[in-house]
């Protein structure tokens, strides 16, 4: 059997943790105090949200952004979207670029590295005959 842990303050009845989970006596159906408080706090925090949506200018759309300003100085105008780091295909591009580049410059290296190490052993040969 579950353990009396409280005495409802209407009929004085022995109340379980089962029932102080419900909302209200479950023998004279009176509202639990700390029920009724948490009610009234919600009810408080409602209308002070409201007041500051109200007094901040979107009352007519709780869920709509504020409205944006003209842009920082020197900063893109408000109808344009800018992402935050640019655009991502103009940065690939210009990565891809400069690899590309560096392959270049390093295979024409390697091409040349050989071209002289093969004229070398050519007339290392010659002059050792």
């Amino acid at each position: 059997m579950y353990q009396v842990v409280q005495k409802c303050q209407g009929c004085g009845a022995g109340l379980t943790l089962d029932d102080m989970r419900k909302t209200q006596c479950p023998y004279c159906q009176v509202v639990y105090p700390h029920h009724s408080q948490a009610a009234q706090h919600a009810q408080v925090a409602g209308m002070m949200m409201n007041q500051m949506i109200a007094q901040a200018g979107y009352a007519q759309n709780p869920y709509a952004p504020p409205p944006l300003g003209g842009g920082p100085p020197g900063g893109p105008p408000p109808a344009v979207v800018a992402q935050a780091y640019g655009d991502p295909s103009a940065i690939v591009a210009k990565q891809m670029g400069r690899g590309i580049a560096i392959t270049m410059i390093v295979s024409t290296l390697v091409v040349l590295g050989m071209i002289a190490a093969g004229v070398a052993v050519a007339l290392a040969f010659l002059l050792l005959r």
